[in-house]
């Protein structure tokens, strides 16, 4: 009974996520900033 009630959770889970607004859909690139302390090689930061 238990495997039969994970299965229908397993399946029924895309679904919902598909109708909740706000859902992360994908996109372009955006610039990314860090910040390194130490040499050139960033070796301060060990």
């Amino acid at each position: 009974m238990m495997i039969l009630l994970l299965g229908l959770l397993l399946l029924h889970s895309p679904s919902a996520t598909a109708r909740i607004p706000g859902v992360y859909t994908g996109g372009d690139w955006q610039s990314a900033h860090a910040t390194f302390y130490g040499g050139s090689d960033a070796s301060g930061t060990m």
